[in-house]
């Protein structure tokens, strides 16, 4: 059998397991698998009509030989399959693990668990110690690494990282200050979004939609060519664990840089052998989501981790910046200080100029995987593998594919059960049984509670966990995932997650005020309009759509669509490795308990201290000699504490966004602290305003309740022209709702400013000259 054929052959068994064009396909591993090889599944499906007879036999032949044609080798397409196949293993793992872990608590002693779908006869899935043995020994059967001389020189200047964020200088030349490539290809996921939105309300977009596009299935290829060299290294260490460390850095690496950093390379090699991971140091402030200093890289299996918060350094090296990239394409990171760049406001103000930095960007990508997969590893052996085409088939067929969904389902209700235990609650599998020498949890409808939580400070204190629970409202009846409630006979649903699989949704958009079930019915698949029916229906604290594929459009899990009393959240490439931790705090959240409350005790809440806010751009500064000779006199009152919360614009060339001044003694030295802080600029209508508010309510939590003084002439942005999304309305209620004292100067805001409508008759709320609000004592 020809490379060709054996190609063939593996790629129709693939999409026969994927269930191609029978509606129940694998969307997200399917589009992962021909990205991998620069291939659009869309617009190969779109060439075979849905009305079409015999449509998924047709489309399965012609998207077969497509897919033979663009892999490499058979062994190319092998890796992939493992690599994805490696995210049902851990699921299955962490499923086992949980399942494990209350088994262990019992007076049973079966190892083997089995997962069945109440009163629907299919196929069950059953995981034991022996399974998950043949299927790690049937993924390494599967693998095939080549094994060589890395040349690390070239490698180092290639993933040179700088100030804790990737650099991929490119092309590589010896001092030369060249393009940052990896940077370039990380910036692509937040950088295809906004050219979307474009496209959508600009016809001239359109050609720098479709380069994107390109760029992007080049930057995935070079991905694969960047996991295959570190699949090599770490295979290579494995294959020579009994050697000094120092002597294995010499047969490995290779380049004249090696011979100075020979401590570096061996300290890598003794880090991996611990740890079973590649990576490098990554700094807050650098690296989109890294929290202080942190590790980026891949596990021994090419997982993608990040190390939150660790205190140990780890030097730069080629094949460890070459995983920290991989990770951060895999977990959508990208440098910070990017999205802040002169540059890309240039590219962004014309079509033309994004197009040619995207056309760069692929065709740079492709020489670079070329050079990754021809001259950066010397092969000198390789790990066979056997009966490819059996194997592979065996494989397929296990039922973790076929049997994704009741998997899926599963371990949810873990991940669920695991954020509940992080939040201070113990857990117990109420609809765990033991059958038959096996332990078995039922999958589907249930008339009694699958689990049940004891709070851990308070055992007396408890809650129902639910699989798919029957919950009846005024409007219809609704059946969520799961579902978290307090226990009988006030039952009351805290907690909704819904599961999806292999849906292929979009995000939605959301409904104006007091949306109604009828408003959410047939023909709203959107994952919002799920969200809101389940939301509006059963008004749980927190409801979260959960896709282990992708959405249509990108959705931030940490984002709320709902309001302050009922959350809505959405999170699409839900699954192992990639639980957001806003899963976690909305857990939390929605289970807390209301705090224990002494009314003859309590006491109102007041406002102690002045927060003052300023805003420094080039428009106010004149005015502010004349502010602060106001505010120093008598009739200003005297306050416990004086602070100062300073703000100028998002941009470039400013001298601060936010910055917190204080405490202060007295008004006099918080008016000379703010005098020598530099002056900002504000190159539009808009400034920064919304992220001070944010900076103010972040202080109040800190340090109760102020009153806030706010000086400006300018309105804040909108949370989608935000960098950050901030949202000001919702921070200045949040202030409010706070117990805080909100007074604003009108004195220079512009007329037909709207800012502050929305406050207007609120009873801590006051918007007056600042002579007035001084007068009357409201700055008092």
């Amino acid at each position: 059998m020809t490379d060709a054929d054996l190609r063939l052959r593996l790629a129709t068994l693939l999409l026969e397991a994927l269930e191609i064009g029978s509606g129940k396909q694998e969307w997200d591993v399917v589009d992962e698998v021909f990205s991998t090889f620069n291939l659009n599944w869309n617009e190969i499906e779109g060439t075979f009509p849905h009305s079409l007879p015999g449509r998924a036999d047709l489309l399965r032949v012609h998207a077969a030989r497509e897919l033979a044609k663009a892999v490499p080798t058979a062994q190319d397409l092998l890796n992939t399959v493992v690599r994805c196949g490696g995210r049902f293993v851990s699921m299955l793992e962490e499923t086992y693990a949980r399942l494990a872990r209350h088994a262990a608590t019992t007076s049973g002693a079966s190892e083997t668990f089995r997962l069945e779908r109440s009163g629907v006869d299919e196929t069950q899935l059953t995981i034991s110690p022996a399974f998950l043995e043949q299927v790690h020994l049937m993924m390494e059967r599967i693998r095939r690494v080549p094994l060589g001389v890395i040349d690390e020189a070239a490698l180092a200047s290639f993933t040179l990282w700088d100030n804790g964020e990737s650099y991929g200088r490119w092309p590589v030349l010896p001092d030369a200050d060249t393009d940052r490539l990896l940077n370039a290809a990380l910036n692509l996921s937040w950088i295809g979004p906004i050219i979307q939105q474009r496209e959508a309300t600009d016809s001239s977009w359109g050609e720098a939609a479709s380069h994107w596009s390109e760029a992007n299935l080049a930057a995935a290829r070079l991905v694969s060519a960047a996991e295959a060299i570190v699949s090599s290294h770490g295979a290579h260490l494995d294959a020579l664990s009994d050697v000094d460390p120092a002597s294995v850095a010499r047969e490995v690496f290779t380049g004249n840089a090696f011979t100075q950093r020979e401590g570096v390379r061996a300290a890598e090699i003794d880090r991996f052998r611990a740890t079973r991971f590649f990576g490098t140091t990554a700094l807050s402030g650098f690296v989109h989501g890294i929290e202080d200093q942190s590790a980026v890289g891949l596990t021994d299996n090419l997982k993608p981790v990040v190390i939150q918060k660790t205190n140990d350094f780890w030097p730069q090296t080629g094949v460890g910046g070459l995983a920290a990239f991989v990770a951060m394409w895999r977990l959508g990171l990208w440098a910070e200080r990017e999205q802040e760049n002169p540059a890309n406001t240039r590219r962004f103000s014309d079509p033309m100029i994004m197009t040619g930095w995207l056309s760069w960007v692929a065709s740079a990508c492709t020489e670079a995987t070329a050079w990754l997969e021809d001259e950066i590893l010397q092969v000198t052996t390789t790990a066979t593998v056997n009966e490819r085409v059996d194997v592979l088939k065996e494989f397929l067929n296990l039922p973790l594919w076929r049997q994704r969904n009741l998997l899926y389902e599963v371990w949810v209700l873990c991940v669920t059960l695991d954020a509940c235990e992080v939040a201070g609650w113990t857990v117990e599998l109420t609809g765990l049984t033991e059958v038959e020498g096996a332990w078995v949890i039922s999958v589907g409808p249930t008339a009694t509670p699958t689990a049940r939580l004891r709070l851990s400070a308070d055992e007396e204190i408890s809650l129902d966990v639910w699989r798919e629970p029957s919950r009846e409202t005024s409007d219809a009846t609704l059946t969520p995932d799961l579902a978290v409630s307090t226990v009988g006979p006030y039952c009351r649903d805290l907690l909704v997650v819904e599961a999806k699989d292999r849906v292929k949704m979009g995000v939605g958009k959301e409904f104006g005020a007091g949306p109604t079930l009828d408003r959410l019915q047939a023909g709203q698949r959107t994952a919002l309009a799920v969200a809101q029916r389940y939301a509006v229906g059963l008004r749980a604290n927190a409801t979260w759509v959960c896709n282990h594929c992708d959405f249509r459009q990108g959705a931030d899990p940490a984002v709320n669509h709902g309001d302050a009393w009922t959350e809505i959240h959405l999170a699409d490439n839900f699954r192992p490795g990639e639980v957001p931790e806003a899963f976690n705090h909305s857990v939390k959240a929605a289970l807390e308990l209301p705090p224990k409350r002494d009314i003859a005790k309590e006491q109102p809440k007041v406002a102690s201290g002045l927060l003052m806010v300023v805003d420094v751009t080039a428009s106010m500064q004149p005015r502010l000699s004349e502010v602060f000779e106001k505010l120093l006199a008598p009739e200003v009152g005297q306050f416990g504490t004086y602070r100062a919360v300073l703000f100028s614009d998002h941009g470039d060339g400013e001298p601060f966004l936010v910055r917190k001044l204080g405490p202060f003694p007295d008004a006099a030295t918080m008016v000379e602290s703010v005098r020598v802080q530099p002056d900002g600029g504000g190159g539009d209508i808009e400034e920064a305003l919304e992220d001070a508010m944010q900076r103010c309510r972040e202080l109040v939590y800190d340090i109760g309740p102020q009153t806030i003084l706010i000086l400006t002439d300018a309105p804040p942005h909108k949370t989608q022209n935000c960098p950050y999304e901030i949202d000001f309305t919702t921070e200045v209620r949040a202030l409010l709702d706070l117990g805080c004292d909100i007074l604003v100067a009108n004195d220079w805001l512009k007329s037909g400013d709207l800012t502050w409508i929305d406050f207007a008759g609120m009873a801590n709320f006051r918007l007056a000259p600042l002579q007035v609000l001084i007068s009357a004592g409201q700055a008092h």
